[in-house]
């Protein structure tokens, strides 16, 4: 094939590629982008698998942390609790196995104390935890659920997925790779690459 031939055949494949990123930017719905935005500004969480201290089961943990701010801050009025303001919340994180059923589940219901109803113009403050479950091996959904237990307000996540892996010392299987951050830097939950 001459040079005038493979360059157009170069330049049909480019425009075709380039052309299959814009439909795929497209095909999205605003309804899916907007519940990302929401989900960022809101929580953020990750799923990891490790190995667990019983070789027929597996260990997932779950670490989460969420601006405290999405919890309504109302006057205290007990008198053991060292703050002007309280905000009470509630998350839950559940597994779900391929049939739906529960197999694992996590609540934890909390007070967080705070100076001023309003949100500071500063850093934001987190809530941080993490959940830890030991499941057989399989595939589950992670449901995390956030409530806000003075205005009722909550989100609801259900749409990712972990698999938990039979770790059998035979197979060349690994936990999930977990990057940690280092200490001067409290501000900042590990990312976790799955």
């Amino acid at each position: 094939m001459n040079r005038a031939g493979v360059t157009t055949v170069l330049l049909i494949c480019a425009l075709q590629a380039g052309a299959q990123m814009q439909q795929t930017g497209r095909e999205q719905p605003a309804l899916q982008q907007e519940g990302a935005e929401e989900e960022q500004r809101w929580f953020f969480y990750e799923a990891i698998n490790l190995v667990a201290s019983d070789g027929l089961q597996s260990r997932i943990d779950i670490p989460y942390r969420i601006d405290e701010h999405f919890f309504v801050a109302t006057k205290n009025t007990e008198a053991s609790f060292p703050f002007p303001y309280k905000r009470r919340g509630e998350v839950l994180i559940e597994l779900l196995d391929q049939k739906g059923n529960a197999k694992a589940r996590d609540i934890r219901r909390f007070d967080l104390g705070a100076t001023t109803p309003e949100a500071n113009s500063g850093e934001k403050s987190w809530h941080e935890g993490i959940a830890l479950f030991t499941v057989a091996p399989g595939e589950y959904t992670i449901v995390f659920e956030i409530n806000d237990l003075e205005s009722k307000r909550h989100f609801l996540d259900r749409n990712r997925k972990i698999t938990a892996k039979h770790f059998d010392g035979v197979t060349i299987e690994t936990s999930s790779p977990l990057f940690v951050g280092g200490a001067t830097s409290p501000e900042v939950l590990a990312p976790v690459v799955l």
